[in-house]
C-alpha cells in the first residue's frame, strides 16, 4: 500500500513537471527513459522513470472511466511491479522506437501486453 502511495506521488509530480515545462511528450523521448529506466534501483533516476510509467498509465486508466475508447483488459491480479517490468522490457527490446516520445512508448507497451480481443 505504501509503494503504491509513492508510485502515486512520484506520478502525479512527473506529470506536473512535464505539464509545466513542456506541452509536448516528444521533448521526453524513449532515449531519455530509457537511461532513467535502466539507472541503480533507489536512485531519484529510477523512481522518476516508475513514477513516469505510473502516470501515464493511470492517465490511460482515467481516459478509460472518461468514456474514451481505450480497450485495456487488464487482469485484476496485475501489480504496478509488473506493469513496470513488461514496458522496462518493451522499451529494452524496441531500441528502433527510442526517438518517439516516452509516454507513447509506454502506451504502446501497455496496449501490445493488455489490449483487449474480441473472441
Amino acid at each position: 500500500m505504501i509503494r503504491t502511495l509513492s508510485l502515486f506521488a512520484a506520478a502525479l509530480i512527473c506529470l506536473t513537471i512535464f505539464i509545466t515545462t513542456s506541452a509536448k511528450s516528444e521533448n521526453f523521448n524513449g532515449n531519455e527513459l530509457h537511461a532513467l529506466c535502466i539507472s541503480k534501483p533507489n536512485t531519484w533516476e529510477k523512481g522518476f522513470c516508475d513514477g513516469y510509467i505510473m502516470g501515464v498509465f493511470e492517465g490511460m486508466e482515467m481516459m478509460k472511466l472518461k468514456g474514451s475508447p481505450v480497450a485495456l483488459c487488464i487482469p485484476k491480479n496485475v501489480t504496478s511491479k509488473h506493469i513496470l517490468d513488461v514496458v522496462y522490457q518493451y522499451i529494452k527490446n524496441g531500441r528502433a522506437e527510442w526517438h518517439l516520445g516516452g509516454a507513447h512508448l509506454v502506451n504502446r507497451a501497455i496496449n501490445k501486453a493488455w489490449a483487449c480481443h474480441k473472441r
